[in-house]
């Protein structure tokens, strides 16, 4: 059968119309699945061609690597789902740039590193090691190290230690972010927890801080010999009272702290002390929060000390009927140097 010279134009746009209706999901799902390190790239323009950031091109094909031109919210990849995507062409060369935002968690082993501006002294941040950066997202022609910085900072210091230090950790995030663009912009995540080992080293952590704290209740209350919890308190001890309170400070010996009647701090609005009274029974210990009456972030309460290595605690009657029968106070430890050790107390109240 012989066709005419339309009927073969015709048959050609029926064609591309028909790849057209599965064609999207198709190339999507597809490009999605590149594995790692795939050597699936653009042949050099000439023989003399050289890319003279090797590294960066090496890079720039470890990961999930997506195609933001293409990638819909609700597609998935590496595992996460795309909750927001904006991708533009710059006008210079008609890169990529833009914003991709995923929901889900990941979990990464790796090393906490300083952020490389000398200004950012807040940061904490994070980069993937070789093995679980093959499993982040990696926005097309993206050149730069699988690191990142945590959006809750304050969550992630009190488990990772404070910004700019540097130590190797296996956590768990979400809400990845790809900030992709031609400045300083950095890709960000929540910090969720900390993993494998590191989880039961956190947790070892956090069982030693509340005995710590329950024992210098315990001395508070005069049931514990100071000498049993000498070596926990730091050379200096300070004494806060929350913002709402009138932000009073004092510091204090650790020998002065001997006896608890020693334990006061005077603000404008009168004399208050540590030591706890005797009907309240009821003990409540918590590591990494922080009690007024009702249990809170320490940040909400007293932001100077955000972030803080702390533990809160409750004394209240068996059958409290009011939050003004609780007596409530933080204590903040440091592990820098050893032994976790009381370097300050926070006393809070229900009404001041």
């Amino acid at each position: 059968m012989l066709f005419g010279r339309d009927t073969v134009v015709l048959l050609l746009v029926l064609t591309i119309a028909a790849c057209d209706r599965t064609g999207r999901d198709h190339v999507t799902d597809t490009f999605l699945a590149r594995p790692a390190n795939s050597q699936e790239q653009s042949a050099p323009s000439s023989p003399s061609a050289v890319d003279p950031d090797t590294a960066g091109a090496r890079r720039a094909r470890i990961g999930v690597v997506f195609d933001p031109d293409r990638v819909r919210v609700g597609d998935t990849i590496a595992g996460l789902v795309v909750e927001r995507i904006s991708a533009h062409h710059t006008p210079m060369d008609s890169t990529l740039v833009g914003t991709a935002a995923f929901r889900g968690r990941i979990e990464l082993a790796g090393s906490t590193m300083r952020h490389p501006e000398a200004d950012a002294t807040m940061d904490i941040c994070f980069e993937a090691d070789s093995a679980s950066a093959t499993r982040l997202p990696r926005w097309a022609g993206d050149r730069r190290r699988a690191w990142f910085c945590f959006s809750n900072a304050a969550v992630a210091a009190r488990a990772l230690g404070p910004p700019r230090t540097e130590r190797p950790a296996h956590i768990v995030i979400s809400h990845f972010v790809i900030h992709r663009g031609l400045t300083d912009e950095v890709n960000a995540a929540q910090f969720v927890r900390l993993a494998g080992a590191d989880a039961r080293r956190a947790r070892d952590q956090a069982d030693t801080l509340e005995r710590s704290a329950r024992e210098i209740v315990g001395f508070l209350r005069g049931d514990v010999d100071f000498e049993k919890i000498r070596s926990r308190l730091a050379d200096t001890v300070a004494l806060y009272l929350t913002p709402e309170g009138g932000g009073a400070a004092v510091g204090y010996l650790r020998e002065h702290l001997r006896a608890p009647s020693n334990w006061v701090i005077v603000s404008d609005h009168g004399t208050y002390s540590f030591v706890p009274p005797r009907q309240l029974t009821k003990l409540t210990v918590k590591e990494g929060r922080h009690f007024n009456c009702l249990e809170y972030s320490l940040a909400s309460r007293f932001p100077a000390l955000d972030g803080a290595v702390h533990v809160g605690v409750r004394l209240e009657p068996e059958r409290r009927t009011s939050c003004l029968e609780t007596w409530n106070a933080t204590f903040i430890f440091d592990w820098s140097t050893g032994p976790a050790r009381l370097v300050a107390a926070v006393y809070d109240q229900w009404e001041w």
